[in-house]
């Protein structure tokens, strides 16, 4: 993502990396019984989904002035969200089996 950040603003990098996303669990949706479309479809959501929160920083501190407090709201939002997410997808996946891991995935990207 930092090559790419020389060469795109921050909302360009999110866009790419949302569709990026999106893609990546496409692919993985629709093809999870191949194992080369499973490791590059995993392989390419990991790395789209890597700097989602860091461009969304920089894209916020483009429109508005990051404050100390801002940016500790920021951080402590982005902190909640990444415990309450994989406890409410493991209490489903628990719930209803592995076999949703895709299905939850696919709708987070799309959210």
């Amino acid at each position: 993502a930092v090559p790419l950040s020389h060469l795109f603003n921050a909302f360009s990098m999110v866009v790419i990396d949302l569709i990026g996303m999106m893609l990546g669990c496409a692919i993985l949706f629709f093809t999870r019984d191949w194992v080369y479309f499973v490791w590059i479809s995993s392989v390419m959501v990991g790395f789209c989904m890597a700097s989602v929160w860091p461009c969304m920083f920089v894209w916020a501190e483009s429109m508005i002035p990051v404050t100390g407090n801002f940016a500790s709201v920021m951080v402590a939002g982005g902190s909640i969200g990444e415990f309450v997410i994989p406890a409410i997808q493991g209490n489903i996946m628990a719930a209803f089996g592995s076999y949703y891991f895709n299905h939850i995935m696919f709708a987070m990207t799309l959210l």
